[in-house]
């Protein structure tokens, strides 16, 4: 196995297995194999194909079909035939180990886990029924990251019963959408994921209305207004612990700023953004560095490699072009009109509390 595959085979051990005979069934596959052949140059960093993503599902699919073993090991199953297929097959931009399980799981969506669970104990919250913890991401595309920050989520679920979890995953492409949902059902957590077309030049409103909308019973307000939506959010709306952005990167920005101005982030809610670094979104970066110098956040950067990139294409391009970085931040004070007035907020992140 070369160092790329084992790389990527070590990232998921952060999820532990409940049967170490099915887990080596699962990284072997159905021929025993764990060597990944090169990929066509054509087909490598950067590299955009018509009919990739039907290709990829067909292919993690019959991968799956060949596979035997249990519901809860599927999710990791999906995965590993995804990372199989970028590395040997075709590029594509999913996050990818590295990224997906060292920095979004182990790293940004730890810590807003950790921070939900340690302010919702049942000894520290007088209610029955906790505020649920709600993950948003921008940006679909075929379900990968999803499925990382769901396995997540289920985890959390399993643990702690009396407590809901659920992310909502915006998507611009109808067939992304519906690729991603596929590989959502196969990896067994749909129950934990809500796929949202959302298009913004088409559908004239802001992504926060539309998860807003998502977040009510349809039964209560059937066509709700602006000012519906604003007052639901206003009455103890759950807000949005974890957000993370890996969609069109000039919209990074504008769409922080939306989830700012209507109050769905809150104090420890945790924002994590993909390739800041590769992609040079300056705007966002300077954005979040002003933030910061007035107290709202704190934040920093993640370096990592991009998704994908093996030592053939190392050589070819040189390390500092392929270098990237995931840009994430706690935020400490409420945006906007409603400033508190503490000093910043400290936590003790212990991992005691991690799943």
């Amino acid at each position: 196995m070369s160092s790329k595959s084992e790389s990527a085979e070590k990232a998921y051990e952060c999820f532990g297995s409940d049967d170490e005979d099915d887990s080596e069934g699962i990284a072997k596959g159905k021929d025993g194999e764990n060597s990944v052949a090169e990929r066509e140059i054509s087909c490598g960093i950067l590299s955009f194909h018509q009919h990739t993503e039907q290709s990829l599902l067909l292919s993690v699919k019959r991968e799956i079909e060949n596979l035997s073993c249990p519901v809860n090991m599927r999710a990791i199953a999906v995965l590993k035939a995804i990372d199989d297929y970028c590395l040997k097959r075709h590029w594509m931009m999913h996050m990818g180990p590295q990224k997906g399980c060292e920095i979004l799981i182990d790293d940004a969506l730890w810590q807003a886990l950790t921070l939900y669970r340690k302010f919702n104990h049942p000894g520290l919250v007088r209610s029955k029924a906790p505020p649920p913890f709600i993950a948003v991401e921008m940006g679909t595309y075929c379900g990968y990251s999803a499925i990382l920050m769901a396995l997540s989520l289920k985890r959390s679920q399993e643990l702690n019963p009396s407590q809901s979890f659920h992310l909502y995953t915006f998507e611009v492409n109808k067939e992304y959408a519906e690729i991603a949902r596929q590989m959502i059902a196969m990896a067994a957590l749909s129950h934990f994921v809500t796929v949202l077309l959302y298009n913004p030049d088409e559908d004239g409103e802001p992504v926060t209305n539309v998860l807003l909308r998502a977040l009510v019973d349809d039964s209560v307000i059937e066509e709700p207004t602006e000012q519906d939506l604003d007052d639901l959010r206003l009455n103890n709306m759950p807000h949005v612990q974890f957000l993370f952005l890996d969609h069109a990167k000039d919209s990074y920005l504008k769409d922080l700023i939306q989830f700012e101005q209507k109050g769905l982030l809150k104090p420890l809610s945790v924002v994590c953004a993909d390739n800041v670094v590769f992609a040079n979104i300056v705007d966002y970066i300077e954005h979040v560095k002003m933030l910061e110098r007035k107290g709202i956040v704190s934040t920093y950067q993640v370096p990592a490699m991009v998704e994908y990139a093996t030592e053939r294409d190392e050589k070819d391009y040189g390390l500092e072009s392929l270098k990237d970085g995931v840009g994430k931040l706690t935020i400490q004070f409420s945006f906007c009109n409603h400033l508190i007035s503490s000093s910043v907020i400290t936590i003790d992140l212990n991992r005691d509390y991690y799943l």
